[in-house]
Protein backbone atom coordinates (compact mmCIF):
# COMPACT_ATOMS: atom_id res chain seq x y z
CA UNK A 1 0.00 0.00 0.00
CA UNK A 2 1.44 3.42 -0.85
CA UNK A 3 2.76 5.67 1.87
CA UNK A 4 0.54 8.85 2.72
CA UNK A 5 2.42 12.22 2.86
CA UNK A 6 3.92 12.73 6.60
CA UNK A 7 2.92 14.89 9.01
CA UNK A 8 3.70 16.97 11.98
CA UNK A 9 1.47 17.53 14.27
CA UNK A 10 1.16 19.52 17.99
CA UNK A 11 0.05 17.15 20.52
CA UNK A 12 -1.07 19.32 23.41
CA UNK A 13 -1.87 18.27 27.21
CA UNK A 14 1.89 16.32 26.88
CA UNK A 15 1.02 16.00 31.16
CA UNK A 16 -2.35 14.31 30.63
CA UNK A 17 -2.67 10.56 31.60
CA UNK A 18 -4.09 9.47 28.41
CA UNK A 19 -1.36 11.72 26.37
CA UNK A 20 0.47 8.49 25.97
CA UNK A 21 -1.47 6.55 24.47
CA UNK A 22 -3.22 8.97 22.00
CA UNK A 23 0.23 9.98 21.05
CA UNK A 24 0.75 6.03 20.01
CA UNK A 25 -2.62 5.73 18.23
CA UNK A 26 -1.22 9.12 15.95
CA UNK A 27 2.57 7.18 15.42
CA UNK A 28 1.02 3.83 14.93
CA UNK A 29 -1.76 4.13 12.29
CA UNK A 30 0.31 2.15 9.55
CA UNK A 31 -0.34 4.78 6.67
CA UNK A 32 2.23 7.17 7.52
CA UNK A 33 4.80 8.94 9.11
CA UNK A 34 3.72 11.30 11.83
CA UNK A 35 6.03 13.38 14.03
CA UNK A 36 4.73 13.97 17.48
CA UNK A 37 5.68 18.09 18.89
CA UNK A 38 4.45 17.65 23.18
CA UNK A 39 2.66 20.88 24.31
CA UNK A 40 1.86 21.36 27.85
CA UNK A 41 1.75 24.54 30.61
CA UNK A 42 3.64 22.35 32.82
CA UNK A 43 7.68 22.45 31.92
CA UNK A 44 8.08 18.48 33.23
CA UNK A 45 6.24 16.03 31.99
CA UNK A 46 6.44 12.79 30.95
CA UNK A 47 5.06 13.32 27.75
CA UNK A 48 8.31 15.75 26.86
CA UNK A 49 10.43 12.02 27.14
CA UNK A 50 8.35 9.80 24.98
CA UNK A 51 9.19 12.14 21.93
CA UNK A 52 12.14 14.08 20.62
CA UNK A 53 10.52 17.65 20.51
CA UNK A 54 8.40 19.15 22.43
CA UNK A 55 7.65 23.19 23.84
CA UNK A 56 5.67 24.79 26.91
CA UNK A 57 3.49 27.33 26.25
CA UNK A 58 0.82 29.41 28.19
CA UNK A 59 -2.16 28.11 30.07
CA UNK A 60 -5.03 27.22 27.37
CA UNK A 61 -6.61 30.50 28.76
CA UNK A 62 -4.36 33.24 28.82
CA UNK A 63 -4.21 36.09 25.67
CA UNK A 64 -0.30 34.80 25.05
CA UNK A 65 -1.79 30.95 24.19
CA UNK A 66 -2.88 31.33 20.61
CA UNK A 67 0.40 33.67 19.49
CA UNK A 68 2.24 30.89 21.41
CA UNK A 69 1.12 28.18 19.17
CA UNK A 70 1.09 30.13 16.17
CA UNK A 71 5.26 30.48 17.03
CA UNK A 72 4.92 27.06 17.25
CA UNK A 73 3.28 25.72 13.68
CA UNK A 74 5.98 28.14 12.35
CA UNK A 75 9.21 26.68 14.21
CA UNK A 76 8.31 22.85 13.59
CA UNK A 77 6.21 23.59 10.02
CA UNK A 78 3.08 21.60 11.85
CA UNK A 79 0.50 20.42 9.61
CA UNK A 80 -1.89 19.85 12.60
CA UNK A 81 -2.95 20.98 16.58
CA UNK A 82 -4.67 18.10 18.29
CA UNK A 83 -5.77 19.87 21.35
CA UNK A 84 -6.21 17.36 24.57
CA UNK A 85 -7.44 19.86 27.28
CA UNK A 86 -10.62 21.64 28.06
CA UNK A 87 -9.29 25.12 28.52
CA UNK A 88 -7.70 25.71 25.48
CA UNK A 89 -10.69 24.41 22.84
CA UNK A 90 -12.65 27.72 22.86
CA UNK A 91 -9.92 29.66 22.13
CA UNK A 92 -8.32 27.11 19.76
CA UNK A 93 -11.68 27.08 18.35
CA UNK A 94 -12.35 30.75 17.80
CA UNK A 95 -8.79 30.64 16.23
CA UNK A 96 -9.64 28.65 13.62
CA UNK A 97 -9.71 30.40 10.90
CA UNK A 98 -6.31 32.05 11.46
CA UNK A 99 -4.33 28.74 11.39
CA UNK A 100 -6.05 27.49 8.34
CA UNK A 101 -4.73 30.51 6.50
CA UNK A 102 -1.31 29.08 7.88
CA UNK A 103 -2.08 25.62 6.34
CA UNK A 104 -2.68 23.99 9.60
CA UNK A 105 -6.10 21.47 10.72
CA UNK A 106 -7.88 21.71 13.59
CA UNK A 107 -9.89 18.90 14.73
CA UNK A 108 -11.98 20.83 16.89
CA UNK A 109 -15.93 22.27 16.92
CA UNK A 110 -17.21 25.54 16.19
CA UNK A 111 -17.10 27.46 19.36
CA UNK A 112 -20.89 27.39 19.61
CA UNK A 113 -20.75 23.60 20.36
CA UNK A 114 -18.04 23.74 22.74
CA UNK A 115 -19.63 26.39 24.98
CA UNK A 116 -22.77 24.60 25.19
CA UNK A 117 -21.44 20.96 25.86
CA UNK A 118 -18.21 22.59 27.95
CA UNK A 119 -20.69 23.78 30.71
CA UNK A 120 -22.78 21.31 32.32
CA UNK A 121 -25.53 23.43 33.55
CA UNK A 122 -25.82 24.80 29.33
CA UNK A 123 -25.70 21.35 27.92
CA UNK A 124 -29.02 20.61 30.37
CA UNK A 125 -30.42 23.63 29.82
CA UNK A 126 -30.01 22.75 26.33
CA UNK A 127 -31.16 20.01 25.95
CA UNK A 128 -34.27 20.49 28.24
CA UNK A 129 -37.41 19.56 26.47
CA UNK A 130 -34.92 18.53 22.98
CA UNK A 131 -33.65 14.94 24.61
CA UNK A 132 -35.15 11.93 26.88
CA UNK A 133 -31.76 11.06 28.21
CA UNK A 134 -31.82 14.45 30.23
CA UNK A 135 -32.02 13.53 34.01
CA UNK A 136 -34.30 15.20 36.63
CA UNK A 137 -32.13 18.36 37.68
CA UNK A 138 -32.30 21.80 39.13
CA UNK A 139 -29.56 24.63 38.69
CA UNK A 140 -28.63 26.66 41.78
CA UNK A 141 -26.39 30.36 42.06
CA UNK A 142 -27.47 30.87 45.49
CA UNK A 143 -27.47 28.95 48.92
CA UNK A 144 -31.27 29.32 49.25
CA UNK A 145 -31.08 28.05 45.49
CA UNK A 146 -29.28 25.11 46.58
CA UNK A 147 -31.53 24.60 49.41
CA UNK A 148 -34.98 24.32 47.06
CA UNK A 149 -33.18 22.54 44.60
CA UNK A 150 -32.31 19.60 46.77
CA UNK A 151 -35.30 19.23 48.26
CA UNK A 152 -37.12 19.32 45.12
CA UNK A 153 -35.10 16.22 43.91
CA UNK A 154 -36.12 14.50 46.94
CA UNK A 155 -33.67 15.28 49.34
CA UNK A 156 -33.29 14.13 52.46
CA UNK A 157 -35.61 11.15 51.55
CA UNK A 158 -33.36 10.30 48.38
CA UNK A 159 -29.67 10.82 47.55
CA UNK A 160 -28.99 13.83 45.23
CA UNK A 161 -25.91 15.21 43.55
CA UNK A 162 -24.15 18.15 42.46
CA UNK A 163 -21.46 19.75 40.77
CA UNK A 164 -20.24 22.77 39.28
CA UNK A 165 -21.16 23.52 35.78
CA UNK A 166 -17.69 24.28 34.50
CA UNK A 167 -15.18 21.49 35.87
CA UNK A 168 -12.61 18.79 35.04
CA UNK A 169 -12.14 15.43 36.63
CA UNK A 170 -15.03 14.94 39.36
CA UNK A 171 -13.73 17.93 40.33
CA UNK A 172 -16.23 19.59 42.81
CA UNK A 173 -18.71 16.41 42.25
CA UNK A 174 -20.28 15.27 45.39
CA UNK A 175 -23.24 12.59 45.87
CA UNK A 176 -25.42 14.22 48.87
CA UNK A 177 -26.23 11.20 51.20
CA UNK A 178 -28.25 11.58 54.63
CA UNK A 179 -26.74 8.97 55.90
CA UNK A 180 -22.83 10.12 55.06
CA UNK A 181 -20.81 10.50 58.13
CA UNK A 182 -17.32 12.25 57.83
CA UNK A 183 -15.54 9.63 59.58
CA UNK A 184 -16.63 7.42 57.11
CA UNK A 185 -15.11 9.37 54.38
CA UNK A 186 -12.04 9.77 56.10
CA UNK A 187 -11.35 6.44 57.23
CA UNK A 188 -13.09 3.93 54.43
CA UNK A 189 -12.19 6.34 51.44
CA UNK A 190 -8.81 6.61 49.76
CA UNK A 191 -7.65 10.74 49.54
CA UNK A 192 -8.37 10.17 45.41
CA UNK A 193 -11.61 9.60 45.49
CA UNK A 194 -13.87 12.56 44.69
CA UNK A 195 -17.29 10.53 44.34
CA UNK A 196 -17.44 10.10 48.51
CA UNK A 197 -20.85 11.35 49.93
CA UNK A 198 -21.55 14.13 52.84
CA UNK A 199 -24.76 15.71 53.74
CA UNK A 200 -26.86 18.63 52.44
CA UNK A 201 -26.18 20.02 55.90
CA UNK A 202 -22.60 19.97 55.34
CA UNK A 203 -22.50 20.99 51.63
CA UNK A 204 -24.38 23.80 52.39
CA UNK A 205 -22.11 25.02 55.28
CA UNK A 206 -18.94 24.30 52.92
CA UNK A 207 -20.40 26.44 49.73
CA UNK A 208 -21.89 28.96 52.36
CA UNK A 209 -18.22 30.01 52.89
CA UNK A 210 -17.15 30.40 49.68
CA UNK A 211 -15.75 33.76 48.74
CA UNK A 212 -19.02 33.70 45.95
CA UNK A 213 -21.51 30.78 45.49
CA UNK A 214 -20.64 28.76 42.68
CA UNK A 215 -23.12 27.88 39.67
CA UNK A 216 -24.44 24.03 40.66
CA UNK A 217 -26.09 21.42 38.75
CA UNK A 218 -27.86 19.82 40.72
CA UNK A 219 -29.04 16.41 39.57
CA UNK A 220 -31.04 13.06 40.81
CA UNK A 221 -28.97 10.36 42.12
CA UNK A 222 -27.94 7.54 39.29
CA UNK A 223 -27.38 4.25 40.72
CA UNK A 224 -26.68 2.46 37.58
CA UNK A 225 -23.56 1.67 35.87
CA UNK A 226 -22.06 4.33 34.10
CA UNK A 227 -20.88 4.35 30.43
CA UNK A 228 -19.12 6.48 27.92
CA UNK A 229 -19.65 6.56 24.17
CA UNK A 230 -16.67 7.51 22.08
CA UNK A 231 -17.33 9.36 18.57
CA UNK A 232 -16.01 10.42 15.43
CA UNK A 233 -18.51 13.38 13.62
CA UNK A 234 -19.07 14.98 10.27
CA UNK A 235 -20.81 18.04 9.98
CA UNK A 236 -24.34 16.13 9.50
CA UNK A 237 -23.15 12.60 10.13
CA UNK A 238 -21.34 10.39 12.15
CA UNK A 239 -18.33 8.01 11.15
CA UNK A 240 -17.27 6.12 14.11
CA UNK A 241 -19.16 5.30 17.42
CA UNK A 242 -17.28 3.16 20.34
CA UNK A 243 -19.97 2.60 23.40
CA UNK A 244 -17.68 1.32 26.71
CA UNK A 245 -18.38 0.24 29.91
CA UNK A 246 -16.66 2.25 32.43
CA UNK A 247 -16.35 -1.00 35.41
CA UNK A 248 -13.79 0.94 37.79
CA UNK A 249 -12.93 4.57 37.55
CA UNK A 250 -10.33 6.66 39.25
CA UNK A 251 -9.19 10.20 38.92
CA UNK A 252 -11.79 10.63 36.24
CA UNK A 253 -10.54 7.76 34.16
CA UNK A 254 -11.69 3.95 33.23
CA UNK A 255 -9.35 2.08 35.41
CA UNK A 256 -10.98 -0.77 33.51
CA UNK A 257 -13.70 -1.21 31.19
CA UNK A 258 -15.22 -3.07 28.46
CA UNK A 259 -16.50 -2.24 24.65
CA UNK A 260 -19.96 -3.21 24.12
CA UNK A 261 -22.74 -3.36 21.69
CA UNK A 262 -25.58 -1.46 22.73
CA UNK A 263 -27.35 0.18 19.68
CA UNK A 264 -29.58 2.38 21.71
CA UNK A 265 -27.64 4.12 23.62
CA UNK A 266 -25.40 4.90 20.19
CA UNK A 267 -28.31 5.91 18.70
CA UNK A 268 -28.76 8.16 22.42
CA UNK A 269 -25.12 9.68 21.67
CA UNK A 270 -25.37 10.55 18.06
CA UNK A 271 -28.80 12.53 18.48
CA UNK A 272 -26.87 14.76 21.44
CA UNK A 273 -23.38 15.01 19.50
CA UNK A 274 -25.67 16.18 16.07
CA UNK A 275 -27.97 18.55 18.24
CA UNK A 276 -25.27 20.21 20.07
CA UNK A 277 -23.11 20.64 16.62
CA UNK A 278 -19.89 18.53 17.77
CA UNK A 279 -17.71 17.46 14.98
CA UNK A 280 -14.56 15.95 15.24
CA UNK A 281 -14.04 13.87 18.36
CA UNK A 282 -16.25 13.55 21.05
CA UNK A 283 -17.01 11.67 24.38
CA UNK A 284 -20.34 11.50 25.86
CA UNK A 285 -21.02 9.91 29.33
CA UNK A 286 -24.34 8.31 30.93
CA UNK A 287 -25.27 6.59 33.62
CA UNK A 288 -28.47 4.27 34.40
CA UNK A 289 -30.79 5.33 37.12
CA UNK A 290 -32.96 3.21 39.04
CA UNK A 291 -35.28 1.81 36.71
CA UNK A 292 -32.34 1.16 34.05
CA UNK A 293 -32.63 4.45 32.01
CA UNK A 294 -29.81 5.76 30.22
CA UNK A 295 -29.08 9.53 31.56
CA UNK A 296 -26.61 11.95 30.35
CA UNK A 297 -23.64 13.06 32.71
CA UNK A 298 -21.80 15.31 30.57
CA UNK A 299 -20.00 15.73 27.07
CA UNK A 300 -16.09 16.27 26.29
CA UNK A 301 -15.86 18.16 23.15
CA UNK A 302 -12.88 16.28 22.51
CA UNK A 303 -11.02 13.39 22.51
CA UNK A 304 -11.31 11.15 26.07
CA UNK A 305 -8.76 10.13 28.38
CA UNK A 306 -9.49 6.33 27.80
CA UNK A 307 -9.88 5.94 24.11
CA UNK A 308 -7.01 4.08 23.65
CA UNK A 309 -9.34 1.08 24.40
CA UNK A 310 -11.19 2.21 21.20
CA UNK A 311 -7.95 1.95 19.21
CA UNK A 312 -7.67 -1.83 20.97
CA UNK A 313 -10.97 -2.94 19.64
CA UNK A 314 -10.09 -2.30 16.25
CA UNK A 315 -11.34 1.90 15.86
CA UNK A 316 -8.48 4.13 15.81
CA UNK A 317 -10.36 7.43 16.98
CA UNK A 318 -7.52 9.64 17.58
CA UNK A 319 -6.22 9.06 13.78
CA UNK A 320 -9.12 9.47 12.06
CA UNK A 321 -9.90 12.15 13.85
CA UNK A 322 -7.31 13.88 12.29
CA UNK A 323 -7.85 12.47 8.69
CA UNK A 324 -11.02 13.54 8.69
CA UNK A 325 -9.84 17.77 9.41
CA UNK A 326 -7.05 16.72 6.75
CA UNK A 327 -10.34 15.77 4.34
CA UNK A 328 -8.62 12.16 3.97
CA UNK A 329 -11.26 9.19 3.07
CA UNK A 330 -12.35 7.12 5.94
CA UNK A 331 -13.46 3.48 5.34
CA UNK A 332 -16.60 2.56 7.89
CA UNK A 333 -14.90 0.97 10.70
CA UNK A 334 -16.35 -1.15 13.67
CA UNK A 335 -15.08 -1.82 16.53
CA UNK A 336 -14.94 -5.77 18.67
CA UNK A 337 -17.29 -6.08 21.46
CA UNK A 338 -15.61 -7.58 24.50
CA UNK A 339 -12.34 -5.58 24.27
CA UNK A 340 -11.41 -4.55 27.79
CA UNK A 341 -8.66 -2.43 29.60
CA UNK A 342 -6.63 -2.50 32.69
CA UNK A 343 -5.16 1.00 33.22
CA UNK A 344 -1.96 0.59 35.37
CA UNK A 345 1.04 2.87 36.41
CA UNK A 346 4.48 3.04 34.28
CA UNK A 347 7.36 4.83 34.44
CA UNK A 348 9.57 7.08 32.11
CA UNK A 349 13.22 7.22 33.20
CA UNK A 350 15.67 9.75 32.71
Amino acid sequence: MKRLSPLTVILTGAGAPGWPDICRSLVENNERTIDIVAVDMDRDVAGYRLVKKHAVVPAGVSPAYIPAMVCLVKKFKAHAIVPLTDPELPALASAASLFKKMGVVLPVARPSAIAIAADKIRTHEFLTNRHRAIPAYRIARTSVEFSVAIAALGYPKTKVCFKPGIAHGSRGFRILDPQATEAATLFAEKAENTRYAMTGERAREILDNCASFPSLLVTEYLPGKEYSVDLLVRKRSVAAVVCRERTRIRFGLTYQGRVIADPKLERLAVDIALRIGLTFNANIQFKKDAAGTYRLLEINPRTSGTIALCRAAGVNLPYLGLKLALGERITAQKPVPGTRNYRYWTHVFT
